[in-house]
């Protein structure tokens, strides 16, 4: 009977024993949480073996050093993983024994191994006094160790050592496909965030084309960040002023301060790269969100930067990727614009050209801007500027050229603007011609053009045009040569002198006013005198010395006797028609070539006098 009692139980333990096994076996199945399945294992190998508790630790180039442990404290388990050999402990331990040789490690007592008086204490404090350590070997790599405790002194027999050796062998490879499993999962996790990161990438490569195909510009490429990664964006050019910013929630006051404090970091014009900003730009933020920068280049040159605030989730090659590839679009959609505005730019120059040239039948070139949305329709007025003596007169007044585009983009179906050479010339078709609707044009002229500014005469022709926008030429050239600055120099109100000054060299014409008035103004400057101004009120006031004079605030005789001074200097008699024709006109080249030299002291400037015709009153006033 007690033999068939035996036999039951034996029966029994094995089929215990097996469903243990079992259970392990499709846990190893269900297991996403490796240190979850060791403390599991644990559990299993304590019921198995039948001892007090258990401790599965893996080495850390097998499991990360992961450990699980079934009755025994959390920090009796710590300890135990600071004796493996690769934490470079020297004391003796089972544990070091089993990993060494490859088999089973086994301590009957604690406290009768003088090898382990570094360990009695704590064995002590846990309530231990037997252990044994068992490697785990799977395909002959040493996953880490199976340790089981017995809390009194424990004799292990041959077939008890044979048992839990078998079962660390089951358990070593349930572990191994344990680790082979999650690895399984975790590259797969791997491979489905990188199609996701692709798909995303790919989604960002096509949004940013599809804008710039839509000729969205600069700001349909931020915005694409800022829809497809939540990101906050901002364009700034060259000299680090704000273009453009978009944010996908306007109340983030933080990205917004980001964005702020990312226009001040010194040293961001240099960088050619695309990087992350300083960590000292985002302390405030608690580290959750990324800056990223990338250079805007055309040529090679740095025209600007993109800047993206994105949230740390976001990872990091996907930014960068994204924020270089909204750069390059914003380069190339610059650089479609340039060659644009170039190709615009060399059309109104034909324009101008086919009217300058061709005024017997000027329809080709009246057809070509209306194809250009403008409208050459009389009366025209045509206003030149730009310094012609500089060597970038050219690069200057194309520049001034595009800036007027852009500032009066409105009008321009009225007003053609163009350049010819180193010349900015803008043509007023119609009522656009009228004095009040030139003046914004002027006003912005006086502060952006290089050189001199002439207004030309009003023509109803386009051979008048032609005409006239020579004669207007003539002027600038004038006063390009005699170093001029930004004057205006009105030809309306030269009248019959124009034609002298457009049949003429400014050269010649700056010679002839030195013969005639060179004498005079060095006088004044030596002497501290103003007679050239007195001079000019008298041809103002048609060579009437009262009126002169009254003007002058002097009396008559005074003003005589300068005359006397002047005549006397110059070798000029002011009764003489010829000599007084020449005076009027080497004062009206004076006023073109420089207006603020016939200024008197306190006087305020006069840019060009009517020249007056009659020339009575000299001789009975002198």
């Amino acid at each position: 009977m007690s033999v068939q009692s035996d036999l039951d139980r034996q029966v029994r333990d094995q089929l215990r024993c097996l469903s243990l096994l079992g259970d392990l076996g499709e846990e190893v199945n269900r297991s996403t949480d490796l240190s979850a399945f060791l403390d599991r294992i644990a559990v299993v190998c304590t019921d198995l073996c039948n001892c007090d508790s258990v401790i599965v630790k893996l080495t850390d180039s097998a499991g990360r050093g992961r450990l699980g442990a079934s009755g025994i404290s959390a920090a009796y388990a710590e300890k135990v993983s600071t004796v493996f050999p690769e934490h470079g402990v020297i004391n003796w331990s089972a544990i070091h024994e089993a990993i060494r040789t490859g088999k089973p490690s086994v301590v009957t007592d604690f406290f009768a191994d003088s090898r382990l008086t570094h360990w009695w204490g704590i064995a002590r404090a846990e309530g231990v006094r037997s252990y044994a350590s068992f490697p785990l070997v799977a395909e002959e790599r040493l996953l880490g160790v199976l340790n089981v405790y017995f809390r009194s002194v424990h004799e292990y027999q041959p077939t008890e050592v044979a048992l839990i050796r078998a079962v660390a062998g089951y358990a070593a490879s349930a572990i191994e496909s344990a680790i082979l499993r999650q690895e399984r999962d975790r590259q797969l996790a791997a491979l489905e965030k990188s199609l996701h990161h692709r798909r995303l990438v790919d989604d960002l490569h096509r949004a940013v084309t599809a804008s710039a195909l839509k000729r969205e510009g600069a700001q349909g490429a931020l915005q694409v960040l800022t829809e497809l990664l939540g990101a906050a964006t901002l364009l700034e050019d060259a000299t680090g002023r704000v273009i453009r910013t978009t944010t996908a929630d306007p109340h983030r006051r933080d990205l917004r301060r980001l964005i702020t404090r990312v226009a001040n970091w010194s040293q961001a014009g240099n960088k050619r790269k695309a990087e992350p900003a300083p960590s000292a730009l985002i302390d405030d933020l608690g580290g959750s969100t990324d800056i990223y920068r990338a250079p805007v280049l055309i040529e090679e040159s740095i025209a600007g930067a993109v800047w993206m605030a994105v949230e740390s989730s976001v990872a990091s090659d996907i930014a960068h990727q994204a924020v270089e590839y909204t750069a390059l679009a914003i380069a190339l959609d610059l650089t479609g614009k340039a060659m644009e505005e170039q190709s615009i730019e060399r059309a109104f120059e034909d324009v101008l050209e086919g009217v300058l040239t061709a005024v017997d039948d000027p329809r080709g070139a009246i057809e070509q801007a209306l194809r250009l949305g403008c409208q050459l329709s009389p009366p025209f007025q045509v206003v030149l500027a730009g310094d012609v003596t500089s060597p970038t007169a050219a690069e200057e007044a194309r520049t001034l050229v595009s800036r007027l585009r852009r500032q009066f983009a409105e009008q321009t179906h009225s007003v053609l603007v163009t350049r010819r050479g180193g010349v900015a010339t803008i043509v007023f078709c119609g009522s656009m011609g009228s004095a009040e609707s030139r003046e914004p044009w002027i006003r912005y002229l006086r502060t952006h053009a290089q050189g001199p500014i002439v207004l030309g005469m009003s023509t109803d022709s386009v051979g008048g045009l032609a005409r006239e926008w020579s004669t207007a030429a003539r002027l600038l050239e004038l006063g390009g040569v005699s170093g001029l600055g930004v004057e205006v120099i009105d030809a309306q109100r030269i009248g019959i002198a124009s034609l002298i000054v457009e049949s003429s060299e400014p050269q010649r014409l700056i010679q002839f006013m030195d013969d005639v008035l060179g004498p005079l103004i060095a006088y004044d400057e030596e002497h501290n005198t103003d007679l050239l101004l007195s001079l000019r009120a008298l041809v103002d006031a048609d060579l009437r010395v009262k009126t002169a004079a009254a003007a002058l605030v002097v009396h008559a005789n005074t003003l005589n006797y300068r005359i006397r001074r002047i005549q006397d200097i110059t070798g000029r008699d002011l009764r003489s028609t010829r000599d007084a024709l020449d005076i009027q006109l080497a004062l009206l080249i004076q006023q073109i070539a420089s207006p603020r030299s016939h200024l008197g002291r306190g006087e305020l400037p006069i840019v060009v006098t009517q020249p007056k015709r009659g020339m009575s009153g000299v001789g009975r006033s002198m």
